[in-house]
């Protein structure tokens, strides 16, 4: 349900945020929101989703029916099927005969409000904003709206939507970077007050294969157990800031990859992760999008930096060696930043 509340709200700070008025402001906007999402009960649609990769293209249609506050089913064309119940979900394949299982988290007091009025913040200080017209998607009127983001060196190039006039809910998304492209389209949707629960429960078939989020835990492993295991010398930062820690370290051999991330011990969602990989032809290094970002020398080594909010990646090969360092941090400067780079030895 998160995801149509993003689109919604994302819908209304567009007609708000200086397009066809510029006296609303943000609070006029939210109160705005929240009134198109208790009007929102449930509905359902057929969808269409095109990819666009280098110019191969492939198209997957599907079923979904939605409940507020937490209810949903998907229904691939394909015999993919995703069913939540807002207690459990299930995720079955049916060409492989298997059903992953997962427990939904739980949500604590996180007040959806906040979090939409955080979001559209973040689409007004980083968007260019404008409504291209009227247009008619799949029968029905709808606004055109265009997102171009403002700093140029983000992975994301334009976004655009068609909104229904009537309802506000988005008829067409259409979403591309260099050399990919989605578009999805709500080839129909229709609404109603509730839906048959029978819609939101799955009963497994007999043979089905079960999973559940256990089955695909990394086990961590010791710095030490992952220098008996790579094929490279480990290398690791002796520089951090103060109170990080490392928390989780496991090594990919199919991918001879080693992986150590470091948390802030007082804030978990703080982080810094180092990365090495096995790179003896370049291939991986030479998939980064340098134009994204700008060069940097560290320490003798030209590596690729990219930074977006409180992210920032430095990227570089030695040696056959693929390194990359990533912050996640609002309080850790590019500088220092660097300095934490710089002592991965």
């Amino acid at each position: 349900m998160r995801r149509l509340s993003v689109l919604i709200s994302l819908f209304l700070l567009l007609i708000g945020s200086g397009c066809t008025n510029e006296n609303v402001d943000v609070d006029q906007i939210m109160n705005q929101v929240t009134e198109a999402q208790e009007n929102l009960s449930a509905y359902h649609a057929i969808v269409s989703s095109t990819s666009n990769y280098d110019g191969e293209e492939e198209t997957i249609r599907y079923e979904e029916w939605i409940e507020k506050p937490n209810k949903s089913r998907m229904e691939y064309e394909d015999g993919y099927l995703i069913v939540s119940n807002g207690e459990s979900t299930w995720i079955y394949n049916e060409q492989a005969n298997e059903v992953i299982v997962e427990e939904e988290m739980a949500t604590g007091d996180m007040n959806q409000t906040d979090f939409l009025k955080d979001m559209i913040q973040e689409m007004v200080d980083n968007n260019t904003v404008e409504i291209m017209g009227s247009e008619e998607v799949s029968g029905r009127d709808a606004y055109h709206v265009m997102l171009t983001p403002k700093d140029t060196k983000l992975y994301q190039d334009k976004m655009e939507f068609w909104f229904d006039k009537e309802t506000w809910l988005p008829l067409k998304i259409h979403t591309g970077m260099e050399g990919f492209e989605t578009t999805i389209v709500y080839e129909s949707i229709k609404f109603s007050e509730d839906q048959d629960d029978s819609l939101f429960t799955f009963e497994i078939p007999d043979g089905t294969n079960v999973l559940t989020s256990d089955d695909f835990e990394v086990e961590s492993q010791s710095p030490e157990e992952i220098i008996e295991l790579a094929t490279f010398p480990v290398p690791e930062i002796t520089k951090l800031p103060e109170n990080y820690e490392l928390g989780d370290s496991y090594y990919d051999q199919e991918y001879s990859m080693a992986n150590f991330v470091y948390y802030d011990k007082e804030n978990e969602y703080e982080s810094i992760a180092l990365m090495v990989s096995a790179d003896p032809d370049g291939e991986m290094l030479h998939e980064i999008p340098y134009e994204d970002g700008e060069t940097v020398t560290i320490d003798g080594k030209e590596m690729t930096y990219i930074a977006y909010e409180e992210m920032q990646s430095f990227i570089w090969g030695v040696n056959g060696m693929l390194y990359d360092v990533t912050i996640m941090s609002q309080d850790i400067s590019k500088e220092e930043a660097m300095d934490i780079v710089k002592s991965v030895e």
